[in-house]
């Protein structure tokens, strides 16, 4: 468990430090976006292997498949995006196993 550096937001303990603030921006999105349910950061930003060149693997429940997703345009790394209509079975698996979930419309589920 990391400090928090950024704004605070829902697991932001789980993810990397310098990754913290692109992760709040992106939760913003995803709250101003009514077709996202969840979020989740899985990959090297929820690991101690995590560096400054690393991506921010991110994967969006959405309501609708309608080709836009939430983005940061001043984001300092770059976000690979999965959905649940692109994510393949194994990479869900990943998911479910080591993602850390950032935001979820209605209550959540801990």
């Amino acid at each position: 468990m990391w400090n928090i550096v950024s704004e605070p937001f829902w697991n932001a303990m789980f993810i990397f430090p310098t990754q913290q603030k692109d992760v709040y921006k992106l939760v913003e999105q995803c709250r101003a976006d009514s077709n996202v349910q969840k979020c989740i950061i899985f990959g090297s930003s929820v690991t101690e292997e995590c560096h400054s060149w690393s991506d921010i693997d991110v994967y969006f429940e959405i309501k609708e498949d309608i080709g836009r997703l939430p983005s940061v345009k001043d984001a300092e790394a770059p976000f690979d995006k999965w959905t649940n209509f692109t994510v393949s079975p194994e990479l869900m698996e990943e998911i479910d196993c080591k993602g850390v979930p950032v935001f979820q419309r209605g209550p959540y589920k801990l």
